[in-house]
């Protein structure tokens, strides 16, 4: 239920807020899992600090998201697509990763 309002909260802030700074709702451990994608992917170059579009759209790619001009928004998908819905168990569980195995974080 946590991660359901969460996801909501994230997806209506990128839509409505998208200029909004990422570090009002992500967590420094998210951004910098965040960053390790946006160096991967090459998105959004130039740029010191995400909008919370941004990172909403770094966080719907780790799940499937292809993140093209064409595609709009990454919204609450349903099952059969990948959007911002599994973004954080996504990032829940890259974090577990880190923190679970000694010498790595």
């Amino acid at each position: 239920m946590i991660i359901a309002s969460r996801v909501l909260l994230l997806s209506r802030l990128g839509k409505e807020h998208p200029e909004l700074p990422a570090e009002l709702a992500y967590s420094a451990e998210e951004l910098a899992v965040l960053a390790v994608k946006r160096k991967e992917t090459g998105k959004y170059p130039g740029t010191e600090s995400l909008t919370m579009l941004q990172a909403n759209v770094l966080t719907a790619m780790m799940v499937g998201f292809w993140g093209r001009e064409c595609d709009g928004h990454p919204a609450v998908a349903d099952k059969k697509d990948a959007g911002v819905s599994n973004g954080p168990n996504a990032l829940l569980i890259v974090l577990l990763q880190i923190f679970s195995c000694p010498g790595v974080a």
